[in-house]
């Protein structure tokens, strides 16, 4: 089992540079040195095209951004990013949650991570971890490709990444304390519901209609 004093469990939001990006920057082709460091450079150039300049990803080649570390200034500029086409009259089918989720790393190398699809409502689906007592495996949602999970005794053990079904693919990569697990899940909860509060104040801030829904649609 994995000593928990040495791992993270960090809740993100993805900033893409697409929807940040003014102008045409070519993303490094794979046969250039230093792959690392260009597409950060490509990142941070085509975020600070709409004013986002203080934030870091979890790493260099992620568009993964930890939760607690984004500013309210560029907070805002996401918000206003994602309601830009938005009848905030006539939401409920417009909007979505921010795209973004669980992530938790061990000395810094990444062992889950959201995927493809992942988004903030995906954090209930890591809560029901703790009231499966199954012991079978399940599989958690976190985007695609997913993993599987099942708690043994006090331990949660997690399958490699997969879109096979679990009869399929049941080779355990991963084992992490369930009470630490739980703890820290907990705690992403309480700080998600802060970050909609962030967002609700953003929002009242421009008088913005259904400000409280909308800031709880964005974060699941």
């Amino acid at each position: 089992m994995r000593k928990p004093d040495i791992m993270k469990v960090i809740n993100t939001i993805e900033f893409a540079p697409s929807d940040y990006a003014k102008n045409n920057y070519e993303f490094p082709d794979n046969k250039q040195e230093n792959q690392e460091d260009l597409r950060l450079g490509y990142w941070k150039k085509s975020l600070a095209d709409s004013g986002i300049t203080d934030i870091e990803p979890i790493e260099k080649t992620s568009w993964l951004v930890d939760v607690e570390k984004i500013s309210d200034t560029t907070l805002k500029i996401l918000v206003e990013n994602e309601l830009k086409d938005v009848d905030t009259n006539n939401f409920e089918e417009e909007l979505i949650a921010l795209s973004g989720g669980i992530v938790i790393s061990d000395n810094n190398k990444i062992l889950i991570t959201t995927n493809c699809c992942g988004d903030l409502t995906d954090l209930a689906n890591w809560e029901t971890v703790f009231q499966d007592n199954s012991n079978e495996w399940t599989q958690l949602w976190i985007g695609h490709p997913f993993v599987y999970y099942r708690n043994r005794n006090n331990v949660v053990e997690f399958s490699n990444e997969t879109e096979s079904n679990a009869d399929e693919y049941t080779v355990v990569v991963n084992t992490i304390s369930r009470d630490w697990l739980k703890s820290e899940i907990d705690n992403i909860r309480i700080a998600q519901n802060a970050l909609c509060t962030r967002i609700e104040k953003i929002l009242a801030e421009k008088n913005t209609n259904n400000r409280k829904e909308i800031a709880k649609i964005l974060t699941g």
